[in-house]
């Protein structure tokens, strides 16, 4: 007989070949929006900038935003939401940080030495503060990392609630903790999820390509990602908790909806 724990395990590998049949377009522009970033490393490794340095130095940390991107799709695929946007946070707060870097290179001390110095960080890193001048769209980037600190970091009251169900039968109460988003509850996580990454790297892209004079490895369809599946998030949207999902963690813009 299966433990529970090996119905588990079947779960997780059956709604990830669930997803890539229901939701194959998605999933091929996840893959195209993935794309980019190699794109960009390439280019950042090949180029100079019309300066005639290198942002070789920026590798390692968009690595990572493509790294916890990627991985956080994967729990996507487990119908996982709660999971993925945890996985997705470390990537945010990296992308704010870089602009950070750019805006002026004292920041990158200041980073560097956090925990020596944790009140020149707090004051540079927290908040508003992370916003920049050189990283496009950094006020969207940084309230869509508020929405995941605020609802998936913390076991605070919504946390707590959010997959919790109480039954009450003639002699008893069940207890049930969902594993799995509903299908109800997942389309709008996933579309907010898409257009939340698309709309980083797209950032990224307008950041570095006004540092380099041959700017196409840097070019994304951002506009191309909204006229596709725009449609379907404005149907979702007609639902008030889907719309609260989409525009504030998603950070889909409001004209996507008219």
């Amino acid at each position: 007989m299966n433990s529970d724990l090996d119905r588990y395990f079947e779960a997780l590998a059956t709604n990830a070949d669930a997803l890539t049949q229901q939701y194959p377009n998605e999933c091929a522009a996840f893959r195209v929006i993935d794309s980019y970033f190699a794109s960009m490393f390439g280019a950042i490794t090949r180029l100079p900038m019309s300066s005639g340095k290198t942002l070789i130095s920026f590798l390692p940390a968009l690595a990572l935003v493509q790294r916890q991107s990627r991985n956080a799709f994967v729990a996507f695929q487990s119908r996982q939401s709660y999971q993925a946007w945890q996985i997705l946070r470390p990537g945010l707060e990296m992308v704010l940080v870089t602009g950070k870097w750019l805006d002026d290179k004292a920041f990158v001390d200041i980073w560097k030495n956090r925990t020596t110095d944790w009140e020149s960080y707090r004051r540079a890193y927290t908040g508003k503060n992370l916003e920049s001048a050189n990283l496009p769209n950094s006020q969207e980037i940084r309230l869509a990392l508020k929405s995941v600190n605020d609802d998936y970091m913390h076991s605070n009251d919504s946390f707590y609630h959010r997959h919790l169900g109480v039954e009450e039968t003639e002699d008893h109460y069940l207890l049930s903790i969902d594993y799995f988003d509903s299908p109800e509850d997942f389309p709008a996580h996933f579309y907010a999820f898409l257009h939340l990454v698309c709309l980083v790297v797209s950032s990224v892209g307008e950041m570095l390509a006004l540092r380099y004079e041959h700017s196409e490895p840097f070019k994304t369809d951002y506009l191309g990602f909204i006229r596709e599946y725009g449609p379907t998030a404005r149907q979702l949207a007609r639902d008030e908790v889907n719309k609260n999902i989409l525009t504030t963690i998603g950070r889909w813009p409001a004209e996507a909806f008219q």
